[in-house]
């Protein structure tokens, strides 16, 4: 039997004796002997005598009894929890405690495992366990507060994921917040525990508060639940409070950055709204960014935010529970979108990175064009199949993709030009061909503005209007035969301007065919 263990002080007044189990009567013959009962405060559930975590029941007053259920003999028990019975008949009894002297609190751990035998010359020693009521997770809500019970169930995260000395639990009935101090609580994702704590409040929610927690064993983390966002939100009432819940397929509507490095990430996956909450001490970290527009794959764990009843948010425990996926978009549909978004588009560029010597490439697909800015690529050219990544932004009024990574994926043909008049050009169509390759034809040079090394400006005019052409220095295009009243065939992209005109750019010479 254990013996050193610390004490603590139960005022306990024995009104009566229940026993704890039916057992044979006694032996009767002379010898005697005698029986050690060791009481204990199971603390930690085990239902055994935990050296360093249990503590002695002082005070309490242990019964010995007959089979007939006659009372032997009482003893109290002293400052290490035990009691001595001597000199007694040899036998088997049985061991019982008031159950008025418990009270509410307390129970009997093992209520049918009462019974100890007495024999000669071999002094008997029986472990009494009192602990805490047990109750479940859908129970815990019903109960008064401050409460002392005990709860089993396995660990959803490890104890203060999230800076806020919390641990989430699950068991065969719901979930179940968890809260004390450090120095009480060992869990870890997945681990079987079993905790010890007063019924209370966190986050407006029932919990087991100033609690211990002690590990049983390693078990299987339960699977999340996969929910909609607006399920998520809703929390079904508060049912699904602490629940491990996971969403798919859930779009970025906006990111706000929150003090303490935090982020509130606001997602749907078309059900309606939820709160992604990005925890400062769950360290999570992906791939490609969060911004508008990325779709996520999130797990986590359900919970209130705090001065906001009825509102809920999900937190991921970590950087395996947040996956982003960079959604695949047509230019229109790119055009469609919040810029700050970051997307993908499969299209056919319709010039080489190096043609304008500013790093912008026109990409176009089946649905439209979009000008790409800031392109980071090599050895790209006209006519390659490309994808293109980049944040949607806007310019000159027109959306376009920055900060753009280009992979060549193959080669395409340039589909030909849209041939339209020069004033349908200078407007791009009202914005519909903003960034589209286009032909004008018969244009006359109305003006022209050429500079040693720099690039040239025309005006020119088909007679429905008058069209800027620039000649940009870095696609090799002369301006020999091209003259104030000289026309030509201009095969170009259109570039939006700050005054809400466009302006077209032949690619090469071959671009430009005189007249």
């Amino acid at each position: 039997m254990h013996r050193n263990v610390r004490s603590v002080a139960l005022l306990l007044v024995a009104l009566g004796v229940v026993a704890c189990d039916e057992v044979g009567s006694p032996l009767s013959i002379d010898s005697t002997g005698e029986l050690t009962v060791q009481a204990f405060l199971d603390r930690n559930g085990s239902g055994e005598l935990d050296a360093g975590v249990d503590l002695p029941a002082v005070g309490l007053r242990v019964a010995l009894l007959r089979t007939s259920g006659d009372t032997v003999a009482t003893q109290v028990t002293n400052a290490a929890g035990v009691a001595r019975f001597q000199s007694l008949t040899l036998g088997t009894y049985r061991v019982g405690v008031s159950a008025v002297a418990l009270g509410d609190s307390l129970r009997l751990v093992r209520p049918d495992s009462g019974r100890v035998s007495v024999r000669a010359n071999e002094p008997a020693e029986f472990e009494l366990a009192i602990g805490y009521p047990r109750v479940t997770a859908r129970q815990i809500a019903a109960l008064p507060a401050g409460r002392l019970v005990t709860a089993t169930g396995v660990a959803l995260h490890s104890y203060n994921a999230f800076g806020d000395s919390l641990v989430h639990v699950r068991d065969s009935t719901g979930f179940l917040r968890v809260s004390g101090p450090p120095e009480t609580i060992t869990a870890a994702t997945g681990d079987s525990v079993r905790i010890t704590g007063r019924v209370g409040v966190r986050l407006g929610r029932p919990a087991l508060v100033t609690a211990s927690v002690f590990r049983i064993a390693s078990a299987q983390t339960p699977q999340p639940r996969a929910v909609s966002t607006a399920v998520a939100a809703s929390a079904e009432s508060g049912a699904l409070d602490g629940a491990l819940l996971s969403i798919a397929n859930a779009r970025v509507i906006s990111v706000t950055n929150l003090p303490q490095g935090e982020f509130r990430v606001r997602v749907t996956d078309g059900s309606g709204a939820l709160d992604v909450f990005l925890d400062r001490d769950a360290a999570i970290t992906t791939e490609d960014p969060v911004v508008p527009g990325v779709l996520l794959e999130v797990t986590g764990i359900l919970m209130p935010r705090e001065g906001s009843p009825g509102e809920w948010m999900l937190k991921p425990r970590a950087s395996l529970d947040l996956r982003v996926t960079v959604p695949r978009v047509t230019t229109t549909e790119a055009r469609a979108m919040v810029a700050g978004s970051l997307v993908e588009i499969r299209a056919v560029a319709l010039n080489g990175v190096a043609t304008f010597g500013d790093n912008t490439v026109h990409i176009v697909d089946p649905s439209g064009a979009l000008r790409a800015i800031n392109v980071n690529a090599s050895f790209q050219f006209a006519g390659d199949s490309i994808r293109a990544r980049g944040v949607l932004a806007i310019r000159e009024g027109q959306m376009v993709l920055t900060q753009t990574t280009l992979v060549v994926l193959g080669k395409s043909t340039v589909p030909p030009p849209t041939h339209i008049a020069t004033e349908v050009a200078a407007r791009a169509n009202g914005g519909v061909l903003d960034a589209a390759l286009v032909e004008v034809r018969n244009a006359e040079v109305k003006s022209l503005s050429a500079f040693p090394g720099q690039d040239v400006f025309l005006t020119v005019d088909d007679g429905t209007g008058v069209l800027t052409v620039i000649l940009d220095r870095d696609t090799g295009i002369g301006t020999a035969g091209l003259t104030v009243g000289s026309k030509a065939n201009f095969v170009g992209l259109l570039v939006p301007t700050a005054s809400g005109t466009w302006q077209l750019k032949p690619r090469s010479p071959a671009d430009v065919v005189k007249q």
